[in-house]
């Protein structure tokens, strides 16, 4: 199940152990795995308004999307025609080359990184770091996001899901003209929706009192009550990591064995950029495809006017006290 394209590989692939560990979690064994894979195959082969290159997606890509579905194939068939179409529905999708200026500016301002490798349980480690509003620009930040995503679902081999850490020490009122709550409402509602992932926690770490009213105010309103539950917030930061996770996962920046957030980061970044020349250099103008809305089926899994796409319309902007 682990990515043979090694060549521009930033993730460590877990073992056939560790993997077994993954779909346990799930109540996945390999043969209904593999029995899925032929049914979702044969009902993406039925879709045409999805784009050409839903018909050629790896194993590996569809694989993730049933385990971060738990198996259940409906869900999966509804996280799929969503990501896809959701292409068509924001902004947030557009110009994601890692030679992109604004994506390579937004990088002075926040690490991204997902580690390479898997925590024990067999969930992957992300951090997210501000560094500077400076140079923080929100709509690219969610973009070297996705693209990061999109990478991991093809090439991260299989997982139980990620764990998330945002590290808020720097937040402060200078982010606050760059948080547009449309942006944030479609990054979480295709995150929550359509995204082939499970996030066992999410932890805010060195949260200051601003970033926890941003919090509850911008973030956790378009939040499943699921996941809400699962955000833990807290003012300690290295400690609190060292004692969550084991050293050889955590950034140098975190007291850990593995190299540091902006090490990291250059890393995916490059291996990223190596994907152009993946496939005839199709990799990105795959991530562009969209989907022809004239062919959806009348059984179609999802409406494009369903709440899967969020609340349409102005969105007021966060007020500080």
């Amino acid at each position: 199940m682990s990515s043979s394209s090694s060549a521009f590989n930033f993730f460590i692939p877990m073992d056939e152990k560790e993997e077994e560990l993954a779909l346990s979690t799930v109540g996945y064994t390999r043969s209904r795995l593999a029995e899925d894979l032929t049914l979702l195959r044969a009902w993406i082969a039925q879709q045409p308004h999805f784009p050409p290159s839903s018909q050629t997606e790896s194993d590996e890509f569809l694989s993730n999307f049933l385990v971060g579905c738990k198996g259940s194939i409906e869900r999966c068939k509804k996280k799929l025609d969503g990501y896809y179409t959701w292409r068509r529905r924001s902004t947030i999708f557009a110009d994601r080359h890692p030679n992109s200026p604004g994506l390579l500016a937004v990088c002075k301002g926040v690490n991204f990184v997902m580690m390479p490798k898997c925590l024990p349980t067999g969930y992957r480690l992300l951090i997210l770091r501000l560094k500077t509003s400076q140079y923080f620009d929100l709509t690219y930040g969610i973009r070297l996001v996705l693209l990061f995503f999109e990478k991991r679902i093809r090439f991260g081999g299989l997982t139980a899901g990620d764990t998330a850490v945002v590290d808020c020490s720097d937040c402060n009122a200078s982010y606050l003209p760059s948080l547009n709550p449309s942006v944030i409402r479609d990054f979480m509602t295709f995150f929550q929706d359509s995204l082939a992932t499970r996030c066992s926690n999410h932890f805010i770490i060195n949260c200051p009192p601003i970033a926890e009213t941003i919090l509850n105010k911008m973030v956790r309103p378009w939040m499943s009550k699921k996941m809400s539950e699962r955000i833990v917030v807290t003012r300690e930061g290295n400690q609190f990591l060292l004692e969550k996770f084991p050293k050889d996962v955590l950034p140098s920046d975190y007291g850990g064995d593995a190299p540091s957030l902006d090490d990291l980061q250059e890393k995916m970044l490059q291996s990223s950029r190596e994907l152009a020349n993946y496939g005839d250099g199709e990799f990105f103008s795959r991530l562009s495809e969209l989907t022809d809305e004239s062919k959806r089926p009348k059984d179609s899994p999802i409406a494009v006017s369903e709440s899967l796409f969020g609340v349409q319309g102005t969105i007021k902007s966060l007020t500080i006290d």
